[in-house]
């Protein structure tokens, strides 16, 4: 049932069969479904059940979405089944036992069918209970001179594949325990639960290295009063750069201009010549630009966007772009689309396996991914000075360091111009990913949106999580944070389906459009517990059936400005905003 994934490029680790995880999935979606119908159900039970449905999703979304060695895939699919399993149980609890419980009939002679097993009980009243309800019953009881033998018998294990040897790692209620008290509670079916769910589905994001200080000055981080009137005065700001950013410069003046009289685009908005962002974006990367000098180098958790998208003299502008004069020139870009083909798979696998180097890398090591050039060096590096050559070893340190990691880890060869890497089933050659753009309009969105959701759920995890949280607790917030961009699910979701489902776009000023209210409205929910947070999102509550269209493009434009600046307060860049995706390779 499982077969490698060679676009991974790490060797031993894939997917389940395409059938075979179809089929989980479209049980576990199921499954899903049916738990709706614990709402009436009592307390304990729907506390259960919103357990497992923040379990399932967790598990269907690994199961869907990484790669994995053979025993570790297997084991995520077994869960996937055990949780349906006892989804189907908990239905046919609510739907069939629960009824006969509430009613005082005597229903003995009227047995269940063979969809539900039956009981074991122990005491006397919930045996009457069990035998009035016409449930199968297993009296369990100590043997005494008063217990009436009916039939003595041999035990016969079953023989369908159960085991008697305990599991190993064991399952316990508190591992530093010795006494068997105390991992023998009431709540034992959610703590089996959790603790198989941790062992074969516990996914982390890499957090994001927050700088300290600012090369040039200090950027402090507002309080709650003064965010709002550095927000004000920043949006007045965007408006007036807006006009010259169209024009196609970006925010200019400071002293650590690059050599064309610009900022570098990681710390000033540059617009592309190549798709637009949403105009409430615009105005509030706009309005944060330009970021101050950072004291050490920024990180991405996917190659930033503003790599893919220049031009050069193989992978020329379009005749008919509208805007030729927001172009930047860059030889490279050709190379580092194309090779982007070839290691996407990896760059997704790897954001949440420790093993691969998971953290994210800097505009230089993204640049040497791109480049492809895997082979190591090994000559010690050379200078008149010896600055120059601490300067020099440093640099062939951290190439040599990306080269072992795509190329030793993942067993990537180095970039070959006559390769045809596969995207999304269809082979694409230099000269494809140099001319055609639904190739680029592909890679380009993938840039954004897998940045922009990592970077949403890293800020949320440095404002928010504390180390006495349990899984639980980072699981719930994990799935309301990317609710963001869809139904809430699990924090692997902030890597898309390839090829990407074609959505509405969530974040237009439209106020009657249904997802980007939703959108909003979920967007808000998120950012309004971080510190600093405006007013205006907690009022939103009150205020959010009676809004008018101005209202909400208000508050829509004061969410992302929140966002943008308490990004660039605590990681001194400018945050990667989503776009709408255009094209489809499959077309």
């Amino acid at each position: 049932h499982w077969e490698e994934d060679r676009a991974t490029g790490v060797e031993g680790m894939g997917y389940l069969k395409k059938e075979t995880r179809e089929a989980l999935t479209k049980r576990a979606e199921h499954a899903d479904k049916l738990l709706n119908i614990t709402e009436g159900a009592p307390p304990a039970l729907k506390e259960h059940a919103k357990l497992i449905r923040l379990v399932l999703r967790q598990v269907k979304d690994r199961m869907n979405q990484l790669p994995a060695s053979r025993g570790v895939t297997i084991a995520v699919a077994a869960h996937v089944q055990r949780l349906c399993l006892e989804v189907e149980g908990i239905g046919t609890y609510l739907l069939r036992v629960a009824p006969r419980l509430n009613s005082e009939m005597d229903l003995a002679d009227h047995m269940f069918p063979l969809s539900v097993l039956g009981t074991f009980v122990r005491e006397g009243t919930d045996a009457q209970t069990c035998v009035r309800l016409g449930l199968l019953t297993w009296f369990l009881q100590p043997l005494t001179h008063y217990v009436k033998i009916w039939k003595i018998v041999d035990v016969q294990k079953p023989d369908w594949g159960f085991h008697s040897e305990p599991s190993q790692p064991p399952i316990t209620q508190s591992s530093e325990k010795v006494a068997g008290v105390f991992n023998l509670t009431g709540n034992w079916l959610s703590t089996m639960t959790l603790s198989v769910s941790k062992m074969v589905c516990g996914t982390r994001l890499h957090g994001m290295v927050q700088n300290s200080a600012l090369a040039n000055g200090h950027l402090e981080i507002s309080g709650r009063k003064g965010s709002q009137a550095v927000r004000k005065g920043s949006r007045e700001n965007g408006e007036r750069a807006a006009e010259t950013s169209a024009a196609g410069g970006a925010a200019s003046g400071g002293s650590d201009r690059k050599p064309g009289g610009t900022y570098h685009p990681s710390r000033s908005f540059c617009p592309s010549p190549f798709y637009s962002v949403p105009e409430v974006w615009r105005r509030a990367l706009l309005a944060a630009s330009p970021v101050p000098q950072p004291a050490s180098s920024v990180t991405y958790f996917y190659p930033p966007p503003f790599l893919l998208d220049t031009y050069s003299s193989l992978a020329a502008l379009p005749s008919d772009c509208e805007h030729p004069e927001l172009g930047r020139k860059d030889e490279k870009v050709h190379r580092y689309l194309h090779n982007l083909v070839r290691i996407r798979g990896f760059c997704r696998a790897r954001l949440f396996d420790p093993t691969m180097t998971s953290h994210p890398l800097t505009i230089a090591e993204w640049r040497t991914a791109l480049w492809g050039d895997y082979n190591l060096e090994i000559e010690p590096a050379r200078g008149q000075k010896e600055a120059d050559v601490r300067r020099g070893q440093r640099r062939q340190d951290e190439r040599n360091a990306i080269s072992r990691l795509f190329g030793r880890m993942a067993l990537l060869p180095s970039y070959s111009e006559i390769s045809t890497p596969d995207l999304d089933g269809r082979p694409i050659s230099l000269q494809a990913a140099c001319t055609e753009l639904n190739v680029r309009a592909q890679l380009l969105w993938e840039a954004h949106e897998i940045n922009f959701r990592c970077e949403l759920m890293a800020l949320d995890t440095a404002l928010l999580h504390q180390p006495d949280w349990t899984d639980i607790h980072r699981w719930e917030r994990e799935a309301q944070v990317s609710s963001v961009w869809g139904t809430p699910s699990t924090v692997v979701s902030v890597i898309p389906p390839s090829p990407p489902k074609l959505e509405p776009f969530r974040w237009s000023s439209e106020l009657g459009d249904v997802y980007c209210r939703t959108t909003l409205r979920a967007f808000i929910a998120v950012i309004r517990r971080w510190p600093g947070a405006p007013q205006a999102l907690w009022d939103a509550r009150l205020e959010w059936d009676s809004l008018s269209a101005a209202g909400f493009a208000s508050l829509l434009q004061d969410s992302v400005e929140f966002y943008v600046h308490t990004f660039v307060s605590h990681f001194y860049r400018l945050p990667i905003p989503p776009i709408l995706y255009l094209f489809s390779v499959a077309n």
